[in-house]
C-alpha cells in the first residue's frame, strides 16, 4: 500500500522516548486500519526502513489520529532534510494494534520490540 503525504509539526513525543518520528499529514483517502505498521519511508528516492504508526494515541490521551513514522537506525543528525518533499509511505504489513500503555516504560519496551521486528522484516 503506498501513501502519499506531506510533513507536518508533531508533539516531540517520540524524540522524548528515544524514538524519533517524522509526524505526517493523514491524507483523507488513507485506507489502512490503525495499527503499527512495517513499511518503506521514501523521499527524494532515498528509502528508510520504518515503523509506522497510524490512529490515536490512547496512552497520552489523544483520540485524534495521526500518522508518523520512525526511521529506523536513523540518528537525528541524519535525519533528511525534508522541506516540502512528498513523502510516500510503502506500508507492508501490520505489526500489532494500538494499545493504551499504563506505564509508559511499557510503552518503551514495546516500541523497542515493534522496531527490532520491522528491522528483522526489512532485511
Amino acid at each position: 500500500m503506498l501513501i502519499k503525504t506531506k510533513q507536518i509539526k508533531g508533539a516531540g513525543r517520540g524524540k522524548e522516548l528515544g524514538f524519533p518520528t517524522v509526524n505526517m499529514i493523514i491524507p483523507p483517502d488513507i485506507f489502512i486500519e490503525e495499527g503499527v505498521y512495517a513499511g518503506w519511508f521514501v523521499v527524494d528516492g532515498r528509502s528508510y526502513k520504518s515503523a509506522i504508526h497510524y490512529g490515536a494515541i490512547p496512552t497520552f490521551g489523544q483520540n485524534e489520529a495521526t500518522l508518523e513514522a520512525h526511521l529506523i537506525d536513523i540518528v537525528d543528525e541524519n535525519m533528511p532534510d525534508l522541506g516540502q518533499d512528498v513523502i510516500e509511505l510503502d506500508i507492508l504489513e501490520k505489526i500489532r494494534e494500538v494499545e493504551n500503555f499504563s506505564d509508559i516504560e511499557d510503552l518503551i519496551i514495546e516500541i523497542d520490540r515493534d522496531v527490532n521486528k520491522v528491522r528483522d522484516m526489512l532485511k
